[in-house]
């Protein structure tokens, strides 16, 4: 890719800009996806490698837009490296547990929309599910949800969480499958008659009606 006249040196300043904001706005990460399209990927690039978490969350989520965020390259496969994409969905996997909910969501958005060509990313996730903080628990169920994914062992685990706002996320997940079992819709039911939390009660019962109709 071609660097358009002066592109690299505009996410350069925008990156830049990240250290004395403290933060990644996501109308900054809009611009570094455009300037990314035009040849301002080698900057984003390095950004990746960055020992910031805000610099590294920035250039993924803009390489992930401006659709830069490819499965492993055949180098990296022979050499062992890391691929591009690989950095780029664990900088948003660690995005889900940014106590920023704008960030935390566009981490939970970009990184859906990979799964369908990074099926490693969906193991990551189901992995994150079961063994991440409770709020990866939360947003690894969401975003398997946003993405109408997830195998329906790793969603029956998350309905057994500790947590009533993980069971939520694994329900809204489990909702977006095209078929559950019939021990599945067993698993939900309980859930409807006994767990300790109305609301998880109320979205399970809702949920059993919905494929009683």
């Amino acid at each position: 890719m071609s660097d358009e006249p002066g592109s690299t040196a505009q996410a350069e300043h925008l990156l830049r800009g990240l250290n004395e904001a403290g933060a990644a706005p996501l109308e900054l990460v809009e611009k570094l996806a455009g300037l990314a399209r035009v040849g301002a990927e080698a900057a984003l690039l390095e950004a990746l490698q960055s020992s910031e978490g805000d610099r590294r969350l920035a250039a993924a989520l803009a390489l992930a837009r401006a659709g830069l965020a490819g499965a492993a390259t055949s180098d990296a496969v022979s050499t062992g490296a890391v691929s591009t994409g690989e950095q780029v969905q664990r900088a948003l996997l660690t995005g889900l547990a940014d106590p920023r909910s704008d960030r935390r969501w566009a981490a939970t958005v970009e990184l859906a929309g990979l799964l369908a060509s990074a099926p490693a990313a969906l193991q990551l996730l189901s992995v994150l599910s079961q063994e991440g903080s409770p709020l990866q628990r939360r947003m690894a169920f969401y975003c398997m949800a946003r993405a109408g994914a997830g195998e329906e062992t790793v969603l029956l685990d998350g309905l057994a969480d500790q947590e009533s706002l993980v069971v939520l996320a694994a329900l809204s997940a489990l909702g977006r499958l095209a078929g559950i079992s019939d021990a599945a819709l067993a698993s939900v039911e309980r859930l409807a008659d006994e767990h300790g939390d109305s609301a998880v009660r109320r979205t399970a019962s809702e949920y059993v009606r919905r494929l009683k109709r």
